[in-house]
């Protein structure tokens, strides 16, 4: 059972560390702390969820409150397909499925580092339908191109790639940044 947590435990140090050098008398640190216990008791809460659709769901519907933007997709890695599959529905019999190699999510992946865009059209490894925010319960394949995003790569406890996560649209027309990708990357490793 220690091993399940471990992961948890480490990351949940890592980022603590991460935010005890910050001076503690700054609105900056103040708000930094308080993102840190929102990442904490969320990366607590998922670890708990044994149902992959709910698990999708909640990172999807949770992670853009912590990080203040619109909203979130997880790309999950299906190894044996080499493809991600995305915007699932309760049955996971309809999905959208591309390539490992597409998009800016793809490059995420090959990399298995964060990757901040704020003006992600202009990417070269930008593709419309997996870096894009969808309508409808994230379901449709419509989709509306977004202002910026934040993706990162989730690991498993073997360090290996299982899913990239995107955020779309930073709050108030903001920039993602550094500080945007450490609290993303604090519950990236399963």
């Amino acid at each position: 059972r220690l091993v399940l947590v471990m992961p948890f435990i480490s990351r949940s140090l890592a980022f603590s560390f991460k935010f005890s050098d910050l001076d503690q008398s700054t609105d900056d640190s103040l708000k930094s702390q308080e993102d840190l216990g929102s990442v904490l008791d969320f990366s607590l809460e998922i670890t708990q969820i044994k149902d992959l659709f709910t698990l999708i769901s909640k990172i999807q519907e949770r992670t853009p409150k912590i990080i203040n933007c619109k909203s979130a997709k997880l790309l999950v890695v299906n190894e044996a397909t080499r493809e991600f599959n995305f915007n699932f529905n309760k049955s996971y019999d309809q999905n959208c499925k591309k390539p490992l190699t597409c998009g800016i999510a793809g490059k995420v992946f090959k990399q298995q580092e964060p990757f901040i865009s704020n003006k992600p059209e202009e990417d070269p490894n930008y593709d419309s339908e997996v870096d894009s925010i969808n309508t409808k319960n994230n379901r449709e394949k419509n989709a509306t191109s977004p202002h910026n995003l934040l993706s990162v790569p989730i690991f498993s406890s073997y360090d290996k790639v299982i899913a990239v996560l995107t955020l779309f649209n930073k709050q108030n027309n903001q920039d993602f940044n550094k500080t945007d990708e450490d609290l993303a990357s604090a519950f990236t490793v399963f």
